[in-house]
């Protein structure tokens, strides 16, 4: 029942999570207007994002956004990254990205790939007839390879005759920016998962994640009677849990220090046997107990990279709250010739609930975009589980659990 309940969780999870590939955040950039003033700022940018049909663009963090058309600036891009120009063809004015910048420029929109060189316009690549103008002379090519030669004047290298625009085009015009010594820029068209948490994280658009939780915890009480009274002494238990987390990064500076407050439910069931003998007498203690609870854990967590792999320690403080609790404690009195009787109390009582101490260290392993699954274990160190302020019996108490946490967090 608990592992179904856990894979519905983890279902309705996958059913919800789409807009987490379609997060928008802002990188560092720049756009052109009309008139050549150039603004630095922020562009918003989307993972695995097509050229997009407008720029949106802020001075700063808090700043307003503003949209921009292509009939109103000349060109927008990244720092270090994609660069965006405004072109009109076929009287419709379009972003086209640009691949490579020199003596041939190369665009792309789309599945569609452009080349311009001097002033002779862009011509549109394709595996057809391209036609092409220069000092007034028309030139016709049957194939885009003889088209490619011709252009290049033969300084690109060896040409082949069956291309891949998407994966040869870029090496081609930039071999032959290269061989003909003028400067010429191949732009990065990759933008790593590292450096998009990074800037992800800058523009605040990646400062909280949330997740999924489930595992188990192991809860070991340790009692160490100080009077003669009877003291339960219960093995340690395993059960099930399932939670909630949610995490803050609290740093604007990086992204290695947050804020981590997870939100699980336990349930534990403990049992204690003792039997000892006194003159002509043997004593049987039975001790059944058990809690049910939600657990706070609160945390600070420190992470030692942004990459694919994400180690991270953490501590903090917990509080256990206890919903249900219950104790029984059986007695069995035999005496010498066999009589039997029978006593039972619930002289135990439970604190309200359980302050504890923690720490922890785990790993996430980037799944795609900001998915991630989420390995971690975890000690705890708490004050028990018994009020021992009450009359007669004297104890002191702890307890330790190691717990086991497996989920996805976004």
């Amino acid at each position: 029942m608990f592992l179904r309940r856990s894979l519905y969780i983890l279902f309705l999870f996958f059913l919800t999570s789409n807009n987490v590939f379609c997060q928008k955040i802002f990188r560092d950039g720049y756009l052109i207007k009309k008139n050549g003033d150039i603004l630095n700022g922020l562009v918003e940018y989307a993972p695995k994002q097509n050229i997009p049909s407008v720029c949106i663009f802020k001075r700063f963090d808090i700043a307003v956004a503003i949209t921009y058309t292509p009939g109103e600036i000349r060109e927008f891009g990244y720092v270090n990254g994609n660069r965006y120009v405004a072109k009109s063809l076929d009287n419709k004015d379009n972003f086209y990205e640009v691949m490579v910048s020199g003596n041939i420029t190369l665009y792309r929109k789309g599945s569609k790939f452009f080349l311009e060189k001097g002033q002779s316009g862009m011509i549109e690549l394709n595996n057809g007839l391209i036609e092409y103008s220069i000092d007034g002379e028309k030139h016709r090519f049957d194939d885009l390879p003889s088209f490619l030669k011709f252009i290049t004047e033969g300084k690109a290298g060896n040409i082949e005759e069956k291309l891949n625009p998407k994966k040869d085009l870029v090496p081609i015009i930039a071999e032959y920016c290269k061989a003909s010594g003028s400067p010429y820029i191949v732009y990065n068209q990759v933008f790593s998962e590292k450096m998009l948490l990074s800037e992800s994280f800058r523009s605040g658009g990646n400062r909280n994640s949330y997740g999924v939780f489930t595992g188990m915890n192991i809860y070991s009480l340790i009692i160490k009677p100080e009077s003669e009274f009877y003291i339960p002494d219960p093995e340690p238990e395993i059960s099930p849990t399932v939670g909630l987390t949610c995490e803050r990064v609290i740093s604007r500076r990086n992204d290695k220090l947050a804020l981590r407050i997870d939100l699980l439910f336990l349930k534990q069931n403990f049992y204690s046997y003792s039997e000892y003998s006194i003159a002509s007498y043997t004593y049987r203690d039975d001790a059944f107990f058990d809690f049910t609870g939600i657990k706070l854990p609160i945390m600070l967590q420190y992470s030692f990279t942004s990459g694919r792999l994400i180690p991270y320690v953490n501590a903090g403080i917990s509080y256990l709250a206890f919903i249900q609790k219950n104790y029984l404690h059986i007695r069995e009195t035999e005496s010498y010739s066999h009589d039997i009787t029978t006593d039972e109390d619930s002289d135990m009582p439970f604190y309200f609930g359980e302050a504890s101490a923690v720490c922890g260290a785990g790993l996430k392993i980037r799944i795609i975009s900001n998915i991630k699954l989420n390995i971690q274990g975890r000690i705890e160190i708490g004050r028990g589980l018994f009020n021992a302020e009450t009359p007669l019996k004297s104890y002191k108490q702890f307890s330790i659990q190691p717990t086991f946490l497996a989920g996805i967090t976004f």
